[in-house]
């Protein structure tokens, strides 16, 4: 079994290389450390988003390889969004226009047979070490207030999860899916937008500064337009988020991440103060 690693490895992620399986299909494989039931989370909601109708690449079936777990995919061909915007640009507004209409597609959606966002963030928040035990209760504690919901959520959607195919965009990696509130989502993409560091080779370092600062911008202006989101009530989902965030431990953004849940807690004492009087 080892040896059918030696097939084209076209992919490289945190948790999975992506190897050229056939002429027409892919191997998502896991890492070594990831579990059996880990990977069917994936797999079920992979199957579950495909079933809705929005545009992924279709499930084909799972394989296991030198005790690693893994799920093959049809192989759609194309650059993802975040190559596209590297590439090109002065397409920047347009494709956030596009990027904003497939998150609110992905929220038209009401699921029941999805994890609970709700219960994995407020996991991940007690998990987020980082920060004091009292920040991890402020950032639980607005998480409770906040409404959930029952709306189909990426839980991981930025433009490197789109591959810009001849058919049109197709969504990727539903291993966080789970049924919430769409605004959480929102939030999150917002600050993988402002924080995140796109891996190499995707974006030119002297564009990820201003693209990084559009890209957001523009993303919640179109989102807001498409559905007429709240983005007072967008805001308060901010904290939380981060926190949640900064639990995952992506490489370089603990301080960036630091230093906002610093800002933002600071802004929620005085809101909370001025309410009080």
């Amino acid at each position: 079994m080892a040896g059918e690693l030696q097939r084209p490895i076209i992919g490289y992620g945190r948790t999975a290389d992506i190897y050229r399986w056939s002429a027409t299909e892919v191997l998502k494989l896991y890492h070594a450390h990831w579990s059996a039931d880990e990977v069917d989370r994936e797999w079920h909601s992979a199957r579950r988003v495909q079933a809705l109708g929005l545009p992924t690449p279709p499930v084909i079936g799972r394989r296991q390889v030198a005790g690693r777990h893994g799920i093959i995919y049809r192989y759609v061909a194309g650059p993802t969004m975040l190559q596209q915007f590297g590439a090109t640009p002065w397409r920047l507004f347009r494709l956030t226009h596009s990027f904003a209409a497939l998150h609110s597609a992905i929220h038209g959606h009401a699921v029941t047979d999805l994890p609970s966002q709700r219960e994995r963030y407020a996991e991940l928040i007690r998990e987020a070490t980082l920060v004091s035990v009292g920040t991890r209760d402020t950032a639980l504690a607005m998480l409770e207030a906040l409404p959930d919901g029952t709306q189909l959520c990426h839980g991981d959607f930025h433009p490197d999860q789109i591959i810009l195919t001849p058919q049109g965009p197709m969504i990727i990696d539903w291993l966080t899916a789970c049924r919430g509130n769409p605004l959480a989502d929102v939030a999150l993409t917002a600050l993988i937008l402002e924080v995140g560091n796109p891996p190499a080779g995707r974006i030119s370092g002297l564009l990820v500064r201003p693209a990084r600062s559009i890209a957001r911008s523009r993303y919640l202006h179109w989102y807001a337009t498409i559905t007429g989101a709240d983005r007072e009530q967008l805001a308060a989902w901010q904290l939380p988020i981060a926190v949640v965030r900064l639990s995952g431990d992506f490489p370089g953004e603990a301080a960036r991440l630091l230093s906002l849940i610093g800002k933002l807690e600071a802004q929620h004492v005085v809101y909370t103060r001025r309410k009080d009087r």
